[in-house]
């Protein structure tokens, strides 16, 4: 299991918390390393929300690929590929996308 060095949120001085791109976190190769964190905890197995994406919403900001945190969202030329399999639902791409087209839905 790959170690982190800090949460996907830090805090800020005003107690606020704010997203931190992967790339920060898990520092070269983030992607590899998410994908091997994300199959060595099943973080799929204990959801209740998954995200459903709304294509013709999506202008392919990459939002959602920068601060998933089990970075399971994936770039395509069509836009972002969401592995079900490996997400656990947290809600945060629905949350930082600013065009509404990832909602979270009760499973």
């Amino acid at each position: 299991m790959v170690k982190k060095k800090e949460t996907w949120k830090t805090t800020t001085i005003t107690g606020r918390m704010n997203s931190v791109p992967l790339s920060e976190v898990y520092g070269e190769e983030w992607e590899r390393k998410v994908i091997e964190d994300s199959f060595s905890r099943n973080m799929g197995s204990w959801r209740v929300f998954v995200p459903k994406l709304d294509v013709s919403k999506c202008k392919k900001c990459w939002l959602c690929y920068d601060f998933c945190p089990e970075g399971v969202i994936m770039k395509t030329d069509e836009g972002p590929k969401i592995f079900l399999n490996l997400c656990k639902g947290c809600g945060v791409c629905a949350t930082e996308c600013p065009f509404g087209a990832i909602t979270m839905e009760r499973e």
